[in-house]
């Protein structure tokens, strides 16, 4: 059985839902396009392409792997200062002396200066030790007080250059 313009009947049925498709595709396209359109739309398409196109020309500039530069540390000098003896405060009416030795850690750079300014070093620290009693400087909180301290008086000794460790040689309590 054929239709008026001699089409199958089926045809016909399929060409009608081809061209309800077809509306219907171009129902949705007209829709998208309208939504695309909307200045809202458009600016936010435009920000995401501007920011690809600054993200390509990035990756296109840069040379090659950044090269990270670390500074090495200054080389480190141990300076030995001469050993020397003091009496500590009376404790009870027994006398005590302490005999020191001390090694300084400096940069290399400073070294120098830390050389020519032992004979002050030496007296600021007899000056200090001379509060103290014996039982103060026993034991290890005694002695890693006292070393703190002084290398507090070193770095003030020999400033503008700083110190970074006072080591005992020699540590004798008597």
């Amino acid at each position: 059985m054929r239709g008026g313009d001699g089409q199958d009947p089926a045809q016909q049925e399929a060409d009608g839902a081809a061209d309800g498709c077809e509306g219907r595709i171009h129902s949705l396209r007209g829709r998208l396009l309208r939504h695309l359109c909307r200045p809202v739309t458009m600016a936010g398409f435009g920000a995401v392409l501007g920011l690809a196109v600054l993200g390509t020309a990035w990756a296109v500039s840069r040379s090659g792997p950044e090269a990270v530069v670390t500074p090495l540390p200054e080389p480190r000098e141990y300076v030995g200062l001469p050993a020397f003896v003091t009496d500590l405060r009376p404790d009870g009416g027994r006398r005590s002396v302490v005999r020191i030795a001390l090694v300084v850690q400096v940069p290399a750079s400073d070294a120098a200066r830390l050389r020519e300014k032992h004979a002050a070093i030496e007296d600021a620290l007899q000056l200090h030790l001379r509060d103290y009693r014996r039982h103060e400087l026993e034991g290890t909180e005694g002695a890693a007080r006292l070393r703190y301290e002084m290398l507090s008086i070193v770095n003030e000794t020999i400033r503008p250059a700083a110190a970074e460790q006072v080591l005992f040689r020699e540590f004798l309590l008597d």
